[in-house]
């Protein structure tokens, strides 16, 4: 069983990451109002809002991810849906955004950041 991360790079955008766990569960956390990537001041703390489909995130990105990136351990999904429960909906910022929460989730699930697998 394979834990997905979805990954747009920065170009026309900031970028963005995401978790697809093996049942499909789409986890996608995002600010609740767009950001200008020019305007620095955005990363400010925010509402924020999820998607839990790719398409969402692919019609915001305009584009498919490009990168999907197979994550070879068993992880504890239930954890990993637990923890996305109860942060979701938390604020939106430089220090908590979609790349912090890919992370958090994946290591809810178990994975440990020093292992070298």
């Amino acid at each position: 069983m394979v834990v997905k991360v979805y990954c747009w790079e920065a170009k026309d955008s900031f970028g963005h990451f995401a978790v697809k766990l093996t049942d499909d569960t789409y986890l996608s956390f995002w600010p609740l109002n767009q950001y200008d990537i020019n305007d620095a001041n955005n990363l400010r703390h925010t509402a924020s809002r999820y998607h839990d489909d790719s398409n969402e995130d692919r019609l915001v990105e305009g584009r498919v991810q490009d990168e999907i990136i197979e994550i070879q351990k068993d992880l504890d999904e239930q954890k990993i849906k637990d923890f996305w429960e109860a942060n979701k909906t938390s604020t939106f910022g430089m220090f908590n955004n979609c790349a912090i929460m890919t992370f958090k989730l994946i290591e809810a699930g178990g994975i440990d950041e020093n292992d070298p697998e």
